[in-house]
C-alpha cells in the first residue's frame, strides 16, 4: 500500500468499548477522501512511533501526563491535534482545566477539536491556551448514537432483549471510592486523600453518594422483583462488592463487559448518578433517571444529572421507574434540556462528526505538510520512542 503524499493521520484508541466505533468511523471517512488513515491501540502505536512515516497524531487529551509522547511526536517532525475525550462531564470549569489541561501538552498540539460549544469555551477560557485554532467538529462518539447509525448495534440489543426481558439497568461510577484494587480507594478521612482541597471535597462526597446507593439498590430490588435487574458497574471498580450486597436478590446480574450502547438500546429504563451513560442514553431519546440522594453541589456531574429525571425520594422514584417499563414510555425532553445537549454537542443532526472531524484532519496536513525540526531532535527523539517500546 503506498503511503498517501501529504501523510497519513494516526488515530489511537485507549478504551476500546468507548472509542474504537467511533474512530473506525472516522479512518473510513479520511479513506473515503483520499487520506491515509493508521487506527490501533494507542500502546502500539506509541510502540511504533519512531517507525512511522510523517503523519498527524490525533491525541485524546492535553494533560501533563502526556506531555513527554507529545513532545517525542513533535520532535519527530509529526503534527499533533487533540480532542479531549473527557471535556462533556466535569464539575466546574476550573476543576475541569486543573484536571484536563496543562500549558506545555496544549502548547505543541497544532490544531485542537472540541465537542461543541461548550468545550470550546473552555479551551479558548483557559490561561495555557495559545491561539491554535478551535474546530466544533463534535465527537465520533456520538455519532455512534444518532438513528442512522444506532442501527449498527440493533442486533446485539435484540439478543439482550431475549435474554434478559425488559430489564432495569443500572449504572455506576464509583472507582474513586471503590477500586478494584483496595489500596487504591481514595481515603475520604482527609488526611491522606491527596489532590486539591476542591478534589478531596468531592472525593467525600462521592463517597456519601456510593454509601447512599447501597441502601438504594436492595430496597429497589425488593420493590422491582418481577423486573430484570442488570448493574453495570464501572470497569474499575470492585465488582465483588456489588455482588455481595446483592447476592440475596435472584433478579439482580452484574455484567459489566461490551459496549454499553447495545445496552442502553435494549433497556426498558436507566438509573444512575453522575454516569456518561445518562448523556448517550439521552441522546438516544432515552432520558434516564438520577438516584439524587444528597443536596445538589459543585461536587455533582452535572451535564448527566441535568439531562435525567432527578429523584431525591426512593419510593417516588422506583414508581417511576415502574411505571416507565410497564407503559414503555419514556418522558419528552424539556427545552431546557435540548439547549443544553445542543450547546455541550454539536453535529447532533446534519454532517455527521466524523465527516467534519476527518476534512479537518486532511486540511490540516495538507496546509502544513512538513513541520521543521531538525536532524539531531529527530535523533533524539527516536532513540527516546525506541526506549519507550521497550520499558
Amino acid at each position: 500500500m503506498s503511503i498517501p503524499k501529504n501523510g497519513n493521520i494516526l488515530i489511537p484508541v485507549e478504551i476500546q468499548h468507548r472509542e474504537l466505533d467511533g474512530k473506525l468511523l472516522l479512518a473510513c471517512e479520511i479513506a473515503e477522501r483520499g487520506g491515509g488513515a493508521i487506527i490501533g491501540s494507542r500502546v502500539e502505536i506509541h510502540k511504533q512511533i519512531a517507525r512511522l512515516p510523517f503523519s498527524l497524531y490525533h491525541a485524546k487529551d492535553a494533560l501533563l501526563s502526556s506531555h513527554r509522547i507529545l513532545s517525542i511526536v513533535k520532535a519527530r517532525g509529526h503534527l499533533l491535534s487533540v480532542l479531549d475525550e473527557e471535556a462533556v462531564v466535569y464539575h466546574t470549569v476550573d476543576n475541569y482545566r486543573e484536571r484536563r489541561l496543562h500549558p506545555c501538552s496544549l502548547g505543541m498540539i497544532d490544531n485542537i477539536f472540541a465537542w461543541g460549544e461548550d468545550s470550546k469555551q473552555l479551551l479558548e477560557g483557559y490561561e495555557g491556551y495559545d491561539g491554535q485554532p478551535i474546530y466544533e467538529t463534535g465527537n465520533t462518539r456520538i455519532d455512534m448514537l444518532r438513528p442512522e447509525l444506532r442501527v449498527f448495534y440493533a442486533e446485539q440489543a435484540e439478543k439482550l432483549n431475549k435474554k434478559y426481558g425488559n430489564f432495569l439497568l443500572i449504572n455506576t461510577n464509583f472507582g474513586k471510592v471503590n477500586h478494584f484494587v483496595e489500596t487504591l480507594s481514595l481515603d475520604v478521612s482527609g488526611s491522606e486523600n491527596e489532590g486539591s482541597e476542591f478534589m478531596r471535597g468531592s472525593h467525600k462526597h462521592r463517597f456519601k453518594v456510593y454509601q447512599a446507593f447501597k441502601k438504594m439498590l436492595p430496597e429497589l430490588a425488593r420493590q422491582l422483583s418481577d423486573v430484570p435487574i442488570i448493574l453495570r458497574p464501572h470497569p474499575s471498580e470492585n465488582q465483588e462488592s456489588w455482588q455481595n450486597l446483592l447476592k440475596p436478590f435472584k433478579n439482580v446480574k452484574i455484567h459489566y463487559q461490551g459496549n454499553i450502547i447495545p445496552w442502553l438500546l435494549a433497556s426498558k429504563a436507566t438509573l444512575h448518578n453522575g454516569c456518561t451513560t445518562a448523556v448517550e442514553s439521552f441522546l438516544m431519546g432515552k432520558i434516564a433517571f438520577c438516584f439524587q440522594p444528597l443536596e445538589p453541589s459543585p461536587f455533582d456531574l452535572s451535564l448527566p444529572d441535568d439531562l435525567s429525571q432527578k429523584y431525591t425520594d426512593i419510593d417516588q422514584m422506583i414508581a417511576a421507574i415502574k411505571k416507565q417499563i410497564e407503559t414503555g414510555r419514556y418522558k419528552k425532553p424539556t427545552s431546557q434540556q435540548q439547549e443544553l445537549a445542543g450547546r455541550f454537542f454539536s453535529h447532533l443532526s446534519g454532517r455527521l462528526a466524523a465527516e467534519e472531524l476527518a476534512e479537518r484532519l486532511i486540511a490540516c496536513l495538507e496546509e502544513k505538510n512538513k513541520c521543521s525540526t531538525n536532524l539531531l531532535k529527530k535523533s533524539v527523539a527516536f532513540l527516546h520512542a525506541e526506549g519507550r517500546a521497550f520499558v
